[in-house]
């Protein structure tokens, strides 16, 4: 049975923080915590442990900004060391990136901060986001070795009439993030960054938030940082849309499904 508790700074210290933006992925985490209990707090949150670690799920809202100022609050209270970044990402075929894969981030690029000039948009780096190295030598070695444990616990969700290609956990990812829904990577805005950084694997809207609020956490302290992502959407050049199978119904299964992915 589930109880509710008040946060408390000096009580719920944990070690691990994870955030991810919408009920679904929220959610998707949440079942996979053992001994969860809801905390009360200014936005869902819950406590248990996964392999003996304290952690914190909590729903930080969509978007760099709202995800930039929970994460702040979430160190206010939860002190965490390690933050988690789980939900959902559009993919990129092209890089071999299809709905129900599973990224790992290794680089995050924000496409939004720039300058204009002569015409054209100019990516600048400044906010791009490097996860932790210990974080994602363990990363990979638990998809290297838990891959097919993986795919087996997945398959009986997979949505109807869905693809029967393996499901493929990638490394070494390079994912572009904005406040921006990318359903057309073929416009400017997009393509600028594609210009500067040929190799994208898959686009988001919360990884440079997460990422500004930990850069500066890390003047004080040191905390580690990681994004996995499932893969919900295939962005397609020149469609405002991308189109799947039965629609709306389908694209929801996928998000479901993607959700499911990255917290499993």
């Amino acid at each position: 049975k589930r109880r509710t508790e008040r946060t408390d700074t000096s009580m719920n210290q944990v070690d691990v923080a994870i955030i991810s933006p919408t009920p679904e992925e929220y959610i998707a985490v949440k079942e996979q915590l053992e001994n969860a209990r809801t905390v009360e707090h200014i936005l869902p949150a819950t406590m248990g442990t996964i392999a003996g670690f304290s952690v914190v799920a909590v729903q930080t809202g969509k978007g760099e900004v709202s995800t930039a100022a929970a994460v702040q609050d979430i160190f206010h209270v939860w002190a965490p060391r390690r933050v988690f970044l789980v939900g959902i990402a559009g993919g990129f075929p092209d890089e071999g990136v299809t709905r129900g894969d599973v990224v790992i981030a290794t680089t995050i690029h924000h496409f939004d901060f720039g300058k204009l000039k002569d015409g054209h948009i100019i990516p600048r780096p400044d906010d791009d986001c490097r996860c932790d190295r210990q974080l994602l030598a363990a990363a990979h070695l638990v998809a290297a070795e838990h891959s097919a444990d993986f795919r087996e616990r997945l398959d009986p969700y997979r949505p109807v009439n869905a693809s029967a290609a393996p499901l493929t956990i990638h490394r070494d990812c390079y994912v572009a993030s904005s406040s921006k829904v990318i359903d057309d990577p073929s416009h400017e805005v997009f393509s600028a960054v594609k210009a500067s950084f040929p190799e994208i694997h898959a686009v988001e809207m919360e990884g440079t938030g997460a990422g500004a609020s930990i850069w500066l956490e890390q003047s004080r302290r040191q905390v580690a940082f990681i994004m996995i992502r499932g893969i919900s959407d295939e962005p397609t050049p020149g469609v405002t849309a991308p189109v799947v199978a039965n629609g709306k119904s389908q694209r929801k299964l996928w998000r479901a499904f993607a959700s499911k992915a990255a917290a499993v």
